[in-house]
């Protein structure tokens, strides 16, 4: 079960330099029903004004993309650094919006 968790949250996977997306079967969990179009991405947002690196502010950045799962944050509950780091869940089925430099 440890194995089970440590792969399923510990991604993105890939093989022969295509996506791999896993699933966590719910229940018995019947295959068909399953979309695999999912995957969690540890995404950095630029920029941001210093008085704005809060979890807060990473919440509401990162509802542009997706699900938040996680937000890197220290004890004082405020991102350091020159980035704001959350880990978002995209659909890949669905184009990415917005400006990517």
């Amino acid at each position: 079960m440890e194995d089970r968790r440590m792969v399923l949250q510990g991604g993105p996977w890939r093989f022969d330099k295509a996506l791999l997306v896993l699933e966590e079967p719910k229940g018995k969990g019947d295959i068909r029903e399953m979309a695999f179009n999912r995957v969690a991405f540890w995404v950095k947002i630029h920029n941001v004004p210093l008085l704005c690196m809060t979890k807060e502010i990473g919440v509401f950045l990162e509802k542009m993309l997706g699900e938040v799962r996680d937000i890197d944050v220290g004890p004082s509950v405020e991102c350091v650094g020159k980035y704001i780091r959350v880990r978002v869940v995209i659909n890949v089925e669905e184009p990415l919006h917005g400006s990517y430099d």
